[in-house]
C-alpha cells in the first residue's frame, strides 16, 4: 500500500480487510497515507477500518476438512508476530500442509486518522455502525488539497 502509485486517479480506495495491521512503523502509515491521497481524484473518498486490539488474539478450528491454528504473540505494547499453521484434507487422505509467521502492529484509531488527515484527508464520518461485528472501525474520509 505504502508504494502505490498509478498515473490515472480514482474516485474511491478502499483500506479494509486489516490492511493497516501490515504497515509496521510510523513511516510506512504516512507512506501509505501519502500514496492513497496521491491516487484520489480531488474530493475522492477512501474508507479505511482500524482494527481493534481485540482482533489481536489466536484461536483454533478443525473439522473433517481443515485444521486451523492461529497465534498472535504480542512482541511490545503494539506490535505482535502473527503465526499460522493450516492442514487441508485433499482427495485420497493427501494433506497439503501450509504455515505462515509475519509480525503485525495495532493502530490506535486517533493515530491513523491523524496521519491521514496530515495527508490531506478530513474525516467524512465514522461509518462503523454499518459494519457491525466487524471488529474494527470504519471511517470515510474525504481528499480535501
Amino acid at each position: 500500500m505504502e508504494d502505490f502509485a498509478s498515473d490515472e486517479k480514482f474516485d474511491v480506495a478502499l483500506c479494509v480487510f486489516t490492511v493497516l495491521l501490515y504497515l509496521l512503523d510510523d513511516a510506512a502509515l504516512t507512506n501509505a497515507a501519502a500514496a492513497v491521497h496521491r491516487s484520489l481524484k480531488l474530493g475522492g473518498r477512501l474508507l479505511v477500518d482500524i482494527p481493534s486490539r481485540a482482533l489481536f488474539q489466536g484461536y483454533s478450528r478443525s473439522d473433517h476438512l481443515i485444521d486451523r491454528s492461529v497465534s498472535v504473540t504480542q512482541r511490545s505494547s503494539d506490535t505482535y508476530t502473527y503465526q499460522e499453521n493450516l492442514a487441508v484434507n485433499g482427495p485420497n487422505s493427501k494433506v497439503s500442509k501450509y504455515q505462515d509467521t509475519f509480525s503485525i502492529k495495532y493502530w490506535p484509531q486517533d493515530a491513523v486518522i491523524s496521519v491521514f488527515e496530515g495527508a490531506g484527508f478530513v474525516l467524512d464520518a465514522d461509518v462503523s455502525n454499518h459494519f457491525a461485528g466487524a471488529g474494527a472501525s470504519y471511517h470515510l474520509m474525504k481528499k480535501a488539497n
